[in-house]
């Protein structure tokens, strides 16, 4: 099967859904989608992975599979579209979220998937692996906070300082579905991974997300998803 006729993946289907979050995940491990802890969205991308390794295993006609399993993306932007950690960054520019809980994300740079995507194609032993790609070790949403307030505060912006109280948390999540899926079930929880398959296989080096979170967020102002405010110098010039 020649490279060209390859088939490559990108999912997140490991990490959502598990009652025992205090473990390192690895690519063994699979989003528990048989809970109500887990959105549509993450079910979707679940069910479509499996279906895609039944196809491998089954098909007569095989592929070489490889899927690239990233957390949560960040870094410079391409476009305009909002997905989850624009939305995190956005908000917190805006001072729309006035405290943070006290969860935790893996966090890794758009630039280092594209190249574990790249790398994935041209590297045999990656033939039918799950990859994790996750900087280590897992940021505290507080930290992503205490990023962007080092950086803009000087700038205009007012980033919060302060948690939300477990019992906060519970009593929004009773009026709220995704606060119970995306937080409640990961509160004071630290996030693990391994990701020790795309450094040795892939040779990924991890960009740090304190830059990636930066890049982003100038990226988030500059394509106006968020105010420039009076003290506003712009990105660094690099």
């Amino acid at each position: 099967m020649k490279k060209s006729e390859d088939m490559r993946m990108l999912q997140k289907c490991i990490v959502e859904g598990h009652a025992d979050m205090t473990r390192t995940f690895t690519e063994n491990d699979w989003s528990n989608i048989d809970t109500g802890n887990v959105n549509s969205y993450v079910k979707s991308k679940t069910l479509a992975e499996k279906a895609a390794w039944d196809f491998i295993h089954k098909e007569d006609v095989k592929f070489k599979l490889t899927v690239i399993n990233p957390a949560l993306v960040v870094g410079p932007l391409l476009h305009n579209e909002q997905g989850t950690s624009v939305k995190i960054i956005r908000r917190l520019l805006k001072n729309e979220i006035p405290a943070v809980p006290t969860v935790q994300f893996g966090l890794v740079d758009v630039r280092d998937v594209a190249q574990a995507h790249i790398r994935a194609m041209r590297e045999p032993r990656s033939d039918g692996l799950r990859i994790l790609i996750s900087y280590q070790p897992s940021f505290w949403f507080m930290d992503i906070a205490n990023v962007l307030r080092d950086e803009f505060s000087s700038q205009g912006y007012s980033i919060p300082k302060i948690t939300v109280p477990y019992p906060i948390a519970w009593l929004y999540s009773l009026f709220s579905k995704e606060a119970k899926q995306q937080i409640l079930n990961r509160f004071g929880n630290e996030v693990h991974f391994d990701n020790s398959l795309a450094k040795d296989i892939l040779g990924i080096e991890f960009i740090n997300p304190k830059e990636s979170i930066i890049a982003m967020a100038y990226d988030i102002i500059e394509r106006d998803m968020a105010p420039k405010q009076k003290n506003y110098r712009g990105p660094p010039i690099i």
